[in-house]
């Protein structure tokens, strides 16, 4: 009941978030250019964290049986909300695997290097916490890393990771046959849902700390399939996304598709 009448509260509080935090990010100079060469703010990562730890920390109170469980899982979101909001403020020359990791080869540290040698400590804390056998843990961490990383892949235009969030909220449930997905989820949806329209807008980027932090939420409501065979399956899609990036455009796959096109600018400011 409590939590409800949080989740229903967190609305107003984050459209309250959202236009401070646009007008804070121009006062401080912070902006950043978009794929239109537009001028708009870095980052609304910490719009949807704001919105979502008072939910979390209020379960965490009246259902202490579940404190454990939700300690594990604010230290993942925690972490890649951190580490996205590193890559907001503070651009590498280098990007992709192949960048940082030629980068390395050439004597130079990234912070997109650190980046990953960070989130796959952090995920090594989440999976030890999680019960199961050692590969049901190794499976999670990947889950983890790649769909964190992988929505972040997809916010390369307006809206785009806010509406593959939107879908996997949407399936999950029902391909996990659980509600705790929706449980997970629906703190971080009502956020997202309000400050879609500052996405959506082009008036402020979701940023690498909001699409890491809705991807890593993705990946923990996917661990929720009992299916080991399934959670594989979402593993071997995120790879094959991440594999895809690093040789072609995702946008341009987009373009060439009708359907995809359409959805992408759906709700988007197509104005020249």
């Amino acid at each position: 009941m409590m939590e409800g009448i949080i989740i229903i509260l967190s609305a107003p509080w984050a459209g309250f978030l959202g236009k401070k935090m646009v007008l804070l990010y121009r006062e401080r100079g912070l902006l950043r250019t978009n794929y239109r060469g537009r001028t708009i703010t870095p980052a609304l990562g910490p719009v949807l964290l704001l919105g979502y730890l008072p939910v979390l920390a209020l379960a965490a109170w009246f259902n202490p049986g579940r404190a454990h469980q939700l300690m594990a899982v604010t230290l993942v979101f925690m972490g890649v909300f951190l580490l996205g909001l590193w890559d907001d403020l503070l651009t590498d020359p280098v990007s992709g695997f192949k960048g940082h990791l030629g980068a390395l080869i050439n004597g130079e540290v990234t912070g997109g290097l650190l980046k990953m040698i960070i989130a796959g400590a952090v995920g090594l804390i989440f999976a030890a916490a999680l019960p199961g056998q050692l590969k049901d843990k190794i499976l999670a961490i990947l889950l983890l890393a790649l769909s964190a990383n992988g929505l972040n892949l997809l916010d390369r235009q307006p809206g785009r990771a806010l509406k593959a969030f939107f879908l996997g909220s949407l399936l999950l449930p029902v391909l996990t046959g659980s509600g705790e997905p929706l449980r997970l989820l629906l703190p971080l949806l009502v956020p997202a849902l309000v400050v879609a329209p500052l996405d959506l807008g082009e008036r402020a980027m979701l940023g690498d700390s909001g699409a890491n932090l809705l991807g890593a939420a993705l990946g923990v409501a996917a661990l929720y399939h009992p299916s080991f065979s399934a959670r594989l399956l979402t593993v071997l899609f995120w790879l094959a996304v991440h594999i895809y990036a690093e040789f072609f455009s995702i946008s341009r796959l987009i373009e060439r598709n009708l359907f995809l096109r359409y959805l992408d600018r759906l709700g988007c400011n197509n104005d020249d």
